[in-house]
């Protein structure tokens, strides 16, 4: 999406429809029927593609997340989200015309998303002050992150890197 003269206005839609939002819990059983639906038609496909027959269309649907959280008095319970577009991994916006008040919207999606999700902006309008807070965030939100994991399983694996802002977005 390089070299587009896009600008903040073109991008914030794009920017609300990545990552993961919270899901209702009430409509996670409806929602999980039309995953299996999704996933017999896969199977159905995969027959008939093995006999060489048209394959029925396949229906976009996004998956769901669950996590376990604990709410002020100390009870358990599952929150459900959806993961929107987690096929993009890596978003490039440079040389367009994206300025500083898209900053928020980019730090919402960088929350919203895994540590694997990146941007680069390079060629933008935006002023180095606002670059380097955002930088800032980025890798503070990641070193909460990685506590958290860490106080939740001991054993846990999670590496805390001191660039991950700028591996996650680039200017």
């Amino acid at each position: 999406m390089a070299k587009n003269n896009l600008t903040n206005a073109d991008v914030k839609p794009l920017l609300a429809v990545m990552g993961k939002d919270m899901f209702a819990p009430e409509q996670v059983e409806a929602h999980q029927e039309k995953v299996k639906l999704r996933n017999n038609i896969v199977e159905g496909n995969k027959k008939k593609r093995a006999k060489k027959q048209p394959e029925d269309p396949v229906p976009v649907v996004d998956n769901l997340e669950s996590a376990q959280a604990r709410d002020e008095n100390g009870n358990e319970y599952t929150q459900w989200f959806l993961l929107r577009c987690p096929q993009f991994k890596h978003l490039n916006l440079c040389m367009n015309k994206l300025e500083d008040d898209i900053i928020p919207e980019l730090e919402d999606v960088l929350g919203r998303t895994t540590d694997d999700f990146g941007f680069t902006l390079t060629g933008n309008p935006m002023k180095g002050e606002s670059i380097k807070e955002l930088q800032c965030r980025i890798e503070t939100a990641h070193k909460k992150a990685i506590q958290v994991m860490k106080n939740a399983d001991p054993n846990s694996t999670a590496v805390e890197q001191d660039d991950i802002a700028f591996k996650r977005c680039s200017f």
